[in-house]
């Protein structure tokens, strides 16, 4: 039986603290290759859904990487503590500085967000190479200077 003027006071409830790893990869020369992020939850206890978008840094959407748009990753409740988000990178052999992304936590349900940003690296693995042309034999004679011509490409 409910009395009047009586109050109920509830504890302040805890949310689970969200956090996303950094991630680094090698871009490669063939084939396909992936940034991969790690999502962790502090508790299990409750379902939690969050939203994953990419924002690009040095590295630009649609050549070095396939962005990330409002995608949705959902904890079940009494379910795993992590999951992975994936970026595909763009293989290339283009000598090239290290280049950069960072993948977005946002709109969490049931959780609070601890670290929302993780930076991706993708690591230039080309190296330049120089070739020399040898120029044509040429008698080098008993007086003066000679000039030799090498081509490098």
């Amino acid at each position: 039986m409910a009395r009047a003027g009586a109050t109920c006071e509830l504890g302040a409830v805890e949310l689970s603290g969200l956090t996303i790893s950094d991630a680094t990869v090698f871009e490669g020369t063939g084939g396909s290759t992936n940034l991969e992020f790690v999502i962790s939850r502090s508790d299990i206890s409750i379902p939690v859904t969050v939203t994953v978008d990419t924002v690009a840094g040095t590295a630009t959407s649609g050549t070095d990487y396939t962005a990330i748009s409002s995608q949705e990753v959902t904890f079940a409740a009494a379910g795993a503590f992590t999951q992975t988000v994936s970026v595909a990178v763009a293989t290339d052999s283009v000598v090239e500085a290290d280049e950069t992304l960072t993948v977005t936590l946002s709109n969490a349900q049931n959780a609070s967000l601890t670290d929302a940003d993780g930076l991706g690296t993708i690591q230039n693995d080309d190296s330049a190479t120089l070739t020399l042309s040898a120029p044509a034999a040429v008698d080098e004679g008993d007086s003066g200077t000679l000039s030799y011509v090498f081509t490098a490409t």
